[in-house]
């Protein structure tokens, strides 16, 4: 009986290196490049995650999307005076293109107020917990998943 040989696949870096340097991620790739600095926001380092975001600036200077994409992800990391430089950079890049420029803005705040309302609406558990003291069943031990 033959033994199966398996080979580790590489990692996403280097399959987005090959595909790069195989005339990936030119101008107009702008909805891969905001997939790719999502995924190394999730799976990889905010470090990454900036280094691709800044990649695709480079690859994608005029697409309003890239921008947002870009200040989206520095408000999800936290850094909201980094999210505003970067939308500072989209109002200067699209100072003659009034309409882009607002479109990213506008974009970045309704993801901002997303982000804030999310934070600040109860869990089930603390309703949970809510009801259970005004019903007086404080001292009642329960689980939560």
């Amino acid at each position: 009986m033959e033994s199966l040989v398996t080979e580790t696949p590489p990692p996403p870096r280097a399959c987005f290196e090959e595909w790069r340097s195989r005339g990936g991620g030119c101008v107009g790739d702008a909805d891969f490049w905001c997939h790719y600095a999502w995924f190394k926001f999730e799976h990889g380092t905010h470090v990454r995650a900036r280094a691709v975001a800044e990649s695709a600036l480079v690859a994608c200077p005029r697409d309003p999307e890239v921008f947002t994409m870009y200040a989206c992800l520095e408000l999800r990391m936290g850094c909201d005076r980094r999210a505003r430089r970067v939308v500072g950079r989209a109002r200067d890049v699209f100072a003659v293109d009034e309409d882009a420029a607002k479109w990213v803005t506008d974009d970045v705040e309704r993801y901002r107020n997303c982000l804030r309302d999310a934070a600040a609406r109860p869990t089930i558990g603390d309703v949970f917990r809510c009801l259970l003291f005004f019903c007086g069943c404080e001292s009642v031990v329960y689980a939560t998943t």
